[in-house]
């Protein structure tokens, strides 16, 4: 949490020094290649920074939401702060897996549902879980 905490204060330190920091990557573009193709790789290279940033939080975000509403249909206990838990985990870039594959055991394990509901839930949130495979290389790579 205070690595977290951390990563927070100097995004908000880079944030805050931008647009200097944007007039220094050009320049220093510019001298190592030349005037005209040191703009272009600083916009290639912005560009490709907000659309890997965009793309993290936006899987984050439509993983915890496809997983939130599986957990809810599944009736398990402190879906929301499971959804929530899962977000953060997307944006640390760590798999949905570590809370997914538990709570798959929990569903089984409690029993209170029939073998079939059981099964489908497992699929829907073993398909949810694995998103990520799927949306990352589509939303990382648009734009750029």
């Amino acid at each position: 949490m205070l690595l977290f905490l951390g990563a927070l204060i100097v995004a908000g330190i880079m944030m805050a020094y931008g647009e200097s920091g944007s007039q220094a990557i050009r320049r220093i573009f510019s001298r190592m290649t030349d005037p005209v193709t040191g703009p272009r790789l600083q916009n290639l290279s912005t560009g490709t920074i907000r659309s890997v940033a965009t793309g993290v939080i936006g899987v984050a975000f439509i993983q915890a939401l496809l997983l939130g509403i599986g957990f809810v249909m599944a009736g398990i206990p402190m879906s929301g702060v499971l959804a929530l838990v899962v977000m953060f985990l997307g944006i640390l870039q760590l798999p949905a897996a570590i809370i997914t594959l538990p709570v798959i055991v929990y569903l089984w394990w409690a029993g209170d549902a029939s073998t079939t509901s059981n099964i489908v839930y497992t699929i829907y949130l073993f398909v949810a879980g694995l998103a990520d495979n799927v949306l990352k290389p589509l939303l990382l790579g648009r734009g750029v």
